[in-house]
């Protein structure tokens, strides 16, 4: 009875998390919402119930997936969806030797790594993968978004030659760094859902780790070197390399943000009027160039120890 009930609640987590997902079946612009917060309840079980759980729910919502929306929608689900969740769930129920003997959480500065590994790993997937396409990797882009600019922005009125140039107009605003928004919104969200699982299961003391205290994330030096090769690859090569390397950059530069948001909540401990500052500056993250502020506030950070300038010193909440 007692293994029954974990197994059944990961189950019923992963038809959740299929129901969110095939939400925009249904063509309601509120499923937009619930699209969002697939990967929740994949997080809520893994977090709580362990990496089987995860395993489970995942399974659960990938073959409940396929059952109502083909085997293609189902292979995208566990792509984009499952894997994530259940390599984040992996390393962050890990527990790792320490210097004082006592084993410790896995730091969440290397799940803020592992989050951008995976999003560099599939930036480099799709590069590899539509290296073949006519113009290559910009060229396969170019064309998604000449293809499905005009139908977006068909209904917004006006006749077609104005849809068919605000579309233009559009795609080559975007166009230069669309792999890595696309990338980065997928990231971030990522990282939301986890957050908000985490949370929801502390408050009712479900959770398996302890939340933990994001002042103290710090981010290993060796990040800095694929960022600066990145960024050579960008400025050195004009084709398809360089505008590999130029979506690669922002993709890491995640991590950074993360530092930097690290940064303001060691600043801003001891001001109980913190929320005024931090929830602005969270919602930097949906708006685009403001996050650059952040990025760098983390890079100066870890080079030059801007936390050790505060007298708030890092939470001990993950040992």
């Amino acid at each position: 009875m007692g293994k029954s009930v974990p197994l059944a609640v990961a189950i019923a987590c992963g038809l959740v998390a299929a129901l969110f997902y095939l939400s925009v079946l249904t063509g309601s612009p509120g499923a937009l919402i619930l699209v969002y917060l697939v990967q929740l309840p994949l997080f809520g079980a893994g977090l709580s119930l362990g990496v089987k759980a995860a395993a489970i729910a995942s399974g659960t919502a990938t073959v409940a997936t396929i059952a109502a929306g083909g085997i293609a929608s189902g292979a995208l689900f566990l792509a984009a969806e499952a894997a994530p969740v259940m390599i984040l769930v992996a390393q962050a129920l890990r527990r790792l030797p320490s210097a004082t003997g006592r084993a410790a959480w896995y730091p969440v500065g290397l799940l803020a790594t592992s989050l951008v590994a995976l999003g560099a790993a599939v930036l480099g997937g799709a590069f590899l993968l539509l290296a073949a396409h006519e113009g290559g990797f910009r060229g396969a882009v170019q064309a998604l978004l000449s293809r499905e600019l005009p139908m977006l922005l068909g209904g917004a009125g006006g006749s077609a030659e104005d849809a068919a140039r605000r579309a233009a107009d559009l795609a080559a605003a975007v166009e230069p760094f669309f792999p890595a928004m696309a990338v980065g919104s997928w990231l971030v969200m990522a990282a939301i859902n986890g957050v908000l699982a985490q949370g929801a299961l502390a408050r009712f003391e479900l959770n398996r780790r302890p939340s933990p205290d994001i002042a103290g994330l710090a981010l290993p030096r060796w990040l800095a070197a694929p960022v600066v090769a990145a960024a050579i690859l960008a400025f050195a090569e004009p084709g398809d390399l360089g505008y590999f390397g130029r979506n690669l950059v922002p993709v890491l530069g995640i991590a950074y943000v993360f530092a930097g948001l690290a940064v303001l909540h060691a600043a801003l401990r001891r001001y109980p009027g913190r929320a005024f500052i931090l929830v602005p500056s969270y919602m930097t993250l949906l708006l685009g160039w403001p996050v650059l502020l952040l990025a760098a506030c983390g890079m100066i950070d870890q080079w030059f120890g801007l936390r050790q300038r505060f007298a708030a010193a890092p939470g001990q909440g993950e040992q």
